[in-house]
């Protein structure tokens, strides 16, 4: 599925799921238990200016594009003692014009998160031994841009086409997975891009994480 540049989507069951969501996606990615997120996308718009792949708000967490070369920014916001922390993690990996495909990993047990594109682990964080990953009950995720168009700001707009994206609640391998294999690994959203309507898209999961385009 492609997302055009100024035309995000979001997927955020409070609002998104019309009252039938079973376990909000998002509430996997809070750090209360290991989780991994898979994107693989291609990057379609071009120039040096920074372009957002998805971004998870309030709490931030989430991927950028950034110069003409396509190099990769890893973000994620912490908290220790009441103390927020932000991480801005740069790598000089550039993306050509083909599909690749991102997981991000969180361990709880061992308290670090890491970044890989196609099998390969491009960059990792340890976190303190107090410090965990920012939560908020009103998290949601955004593809294609930093922000809601209407804030005017942090907007980033990028312009991709998606085939795969997932969240589950486990630290999984850095295979590739097929649907079936996702169902498997106790995912809260599984989405493949190809079900879908103009507005929506389908998750396989029972959990009803609808993906909706922001009008």
């Amino acid at each position: 599925m492609k997302i055009n540049k100024g035309e995000p989507w979001i997927v955020w069951p409070k609002k998104y799921s019309h009252g039938l969501c079973k376990e909000d996606i998002n509430t996997s990615l809070q750090g209360d238990n290991d989780f991994t997120i898979g994107i693989e996308f291609k990057l379609l718009s071009e120039g040096s200016d920074k372009r957002t792949i998805f971004s998870r708000l309030p709490n931030y967490l989430g991927l950028d594009i950034e110069k003409e070369n396509n190099n990769v920014l890893f973000i994620c916001k912490t908290v220790n003692d009441g103390e927020e922390k932000a991480y801005y993690e740069f790598s000089d990996f550039s993306l050509d014009k083909n599909f690749h495909r991102f997981y991000i990993r969180y361990s709880q047990e061992k308290n670090f998160i890491d970044l890989s594109i196609d099998g390969k682990i491009i960059i990792e964080v340890q976190f303190s031994k107090n410090e965990k990953l920012l939560q908020s009950d009103e998290s949601h995720i955004i593809f294609g841009s930093g922000n809601f168009p209407h804030n005017g700001f942090n907007l980033n707009y990028s312009e991709i086409e998606l085939k795969q994206f997932f969240v589950t609640k486990k630290f999984l391998n850095l295979q590739p997975y097929t649907i079936e294999e996702l169902l498997k690994y106790d995912s809260t959203g599984v989405y493949d891009f190809v079900n879908r309507t103009d507005y929506q898209v389908w998750d396989y999961t029972n959990n009803y994480n609808l993906i909706g385009k922001i009008l």
